[in-house]
């Protein structure tokens, strides 16, 4: 018989693993999570923790002006809000502006921003031209624009005056921001001019992101230019009017600089005139909380501020989920 051999089985020893920053933290997804840290803090400092203090002192008459410490009223400052007309003007009134302005200035920037994308010289350079008003502040902007609306001296009706003369026509001469019928639209034509550069970029860039070989296969297959557009153009370019219309309806809602700048401030008119014409929900706000110093009513309105947004965003974000691809 032969010999056997036997050899010892040797443990096996797995190798010694190398210490990393990564391993010492938890591995690489717990270092994102570390790194997250910083954001959520700001996010609940900053948004949760006034949102949620906004929210307790609506059912109190908080008022800094008052020795006395805030007192649980209920739901009275609720039942104040939904019948004060005033609430319901303004609400209008911010609904108009935000339908008038975002509705215009898309109308006129979509085709621009196809123009400009289209362009093989000066793209840039016209992107930063309408990009300036953006970059433009606010007050000195509705400062500029106050002037240019004078009946008698502005540049609008001095331009009318002179087509009277030259076309023979008779007819008056608009007030704008004193005319309780278009002060309203007089803002928002300037608030449509200081951000139309902002919606112009986006949608130069979510056209930049559509391939190009879409266009040229449509081409072959004989489309127009409008069928482009209708087919490819606008169910790919979905994601940034969804997105632009989200974030200029809910910009357009809270408007307040503008309306104060321009009428309240510059005309000498009440808060919010002529009429109340431009009277918004933000700018009551103010009132309530700054000039009256009831903050616990302001408190309240801007819970409806909070609900009013919310529900058009959430309103736009379903109609507009549907995703498109070729």
């Amino acid at each position: 018989m032969g010999e056997v051999t036997v050899r010892a089985v040797q443990p096996l020893i797995p190798p010694r693993r190398q210490i990393t920053w990564f391993s010492v933290f938890g591995g690489r997804r717990a270092l994102l999570a570390y790194a997250l840290i910083p954001a959520v803090l700001f996010f609940t400092v900053f948004w949760i923790y006034p949102l949620g203090v906004g929210f307790m002192r609506s059912f109190t008459n908080w008022s800094p002006m008052s020795v006395r410490a805030p007192e649980f009223v209920g739901l009275d400052n609720y039942e104040r809000a939904f019948s004060d007309r005033m609430i319901g003007i303004a609400i209008v009134n911010s609904v108009k502006f935000a339908i008038f302005t975002v509705g215009l200035r898309l109308a006129i920037a979509l085709p621009l921003a196809i123009v400009l994308n289209n362009l093989r010289r000066g793209r840039d350079f016209f992107r930063l031209v309408y990009f300036l008003p953006v970059v433009t502040s606010v007050i000195a902007a509705g400062v500029i624009w106050r002037f240019l609306y004078l009946p008698r001296n502005g540049i609008f009706n001095t331009g009318l005056s002179a087509l009277q003369q030259i076309l023979g026509l008779s007819f008056d001469l608009p007030r704008y921001l004193q005319d309780p019928n278009i002060a309203l639209f007089s803002v928002g034509v300037m608030s449509v001019w200081r951000w139309l550069g902002f919606v112009v970029v986006l949608l130069m860039a979510g056209l930049s992101s559509i391939p190009g070989e879409f266009y040229e296969a449509a081409r072959i297959d004989g489309a127009s230019r409008f069928q482009l557009f209708r087919r490819i153009t606008l169910p790919l370019l979905r994601p940034t009017l969804v997105f632009v219309l989200v974030t200029e309806i809910a910009s357009e809602l809270q408007v307040f600089t503008e309306a104060f700048v321009m009428v309240s401030r510059g005309s000498g008119s009440s808060l919010g005139g002529p009429a109340n014409s431009t009277l918004t929900i933000v700018m009551l706000f103010y009132q309530s909380a700054f000039r009256n110093f009831e903050f616990g009513y302001a408190s309240t309105i801007a819970v409806i501020i909070f609900v009013i947004v919310a529900v058009f965003s959430v309103v736009q974000l379903w109609l507009g989920r549907r995703r498109w691809e070729y």
